[in-house]
């Protein structure tokens, strides 16, 4: 028993090490003087400040912090109204319906982004953030639309109909009753749209125009290696910061969901 206990430990710690290796260095990296290892006039914010200073760097940021937001706003909307009518109603279809609401999360994002370039070519539109926005919502919606359903399912319905049988109509209901319940269903579900559209490169690499998001702009960097591996380690810390931020607070409304 012991001795499978020890096994089972030192898998762990392997499995650790090798998950956080390579945060490590890419952290350590970003605060070094030289572009590699070993460590030379450590710390240093020289990349960082090179970074801000960088053409095209900062707007980037920008553009994916807009892009993000609006298919957040728009996901989630469209996933109360997805998990309500998956819960709450009957129609024809349901399933076909579910499936393919479901379809974006196992079809790749590469095929997606081709299929829906050559759409909205079709329809005229030309690449931009725009485009961008829409093949992020795509991907969101799913993951949106299942948390929230979730949220529904464990919903107890007496209260909207206490509500309702008190004089509320079914508009003041929602907004009084349903909706405080399954903010914290919307939070994470927010917070998750938010972060596959802040880490999207696959799809927004092929939808995006002359103006890019971070990803895209990074990716653009990386085919100049090792030029720019500095900047690339700057902003690459930045950009997985942040999207930790988010997934501690997205964790934290999944607790006080549960509690």
């Amino acid at each position: 028993m012991k001795k499978t206990n020890i096994l089972w430990s030192i898998v762990v710690i392997f499995a650790i090490i090798l998950a956080f290796s390579p945060i490590t260095i890419l952290f350590l990296l970003s605060l070094n003087d030289s572009p590699a290892l070993p460590l030379k006039n450590f710390p240093t914010t020289k990349w960082y400040e090179a970074l801000f200073q960088f053409p095209g760097a900062m707007e980037s940021i920008v553009n994916s912090l807009m892009v993000a937001g609006v298919t957040t706003l728009v996901a989630v909307v469209l996933g109360i109204c997805g998990g309500y009518a998956l819960v709450r109603t009957r129609f024809v279809g349901k399933s076909f319906f579910t499936g393919l609401l479901l379809m974006p999360m196992v079809v790749p994002y590469i095929i997606m982004g081709i299929s829906l370039l050559s759409f909205l070519l079709r329809l005229g539109m030309e690449p931009s953030l725009i485009t961008i926005i829409i093949g992020h919502i795509l991907l969101a919606i799913p993951y949106a639309t299942l948390v929230l359903t979730s949220r529904f399912i464990g919903f107890n319905i007496s209260l909207e109909e206490a509500a309702m049988d008190l004089g509320a109509d079914r508009l003041t209901t929602f907004r009084k009753i349903t909706l405080p319940l399954i903010m914290p269903g919307i939070i994470t579900a927010a917070i998750l749209s938010f972060i596959i559209s802040w880490e999207d490169v696959a799809m927004a690499v092929l939808l995006a125009g002359s103006q890019q998001t971070a990803p895209v702009f990074m990716f653009s960097l990386v085919t100049k290696l090792p030029k720019f591996v500095p900047i690339l380690t700057a902003m690459s810390t930045i950009m997985f910061a942040f999207a930790i931020v988010l997934a501690i607070l997205m964790r934290k409304a999944e607790r006080f969901s549960i509690s």
